[in-house]
């Protein structure tokens, strides 16, 4: 699994949530899928909480990857 770490604590986050890319950092384009929120991990006493993100594919193996814009 993958940690998405460092979501605001007054951010609604669901199970089942797609995790897509946003495009932001300019390495990555945007809408890119990566995964389902598996599980959120949140306390009171954390500025942040955590999600566990059950990725589409298997990043282990993955080699090689062709986009079409």
């Amino acid at each position: 699994e993958l940690i998405f770490d460092l979501l605001p604590q007054d951010q609604l986050v669901k199970k089942g949530e797609t995790v897509v890319t946003s495009g932001l950092a300019g390495v990555f384009p945007p809408g890119l899928l990566i995964g389902q929120i598996s599980k959120i991990i949140s306390s009171q006493v954390q500025i942040s909480q955590v999600a566990r993100v059950k990725p589409v594919v298997d990043f282990e193996t993955l080699d090689k990857v062709f986009i079409i814009k």
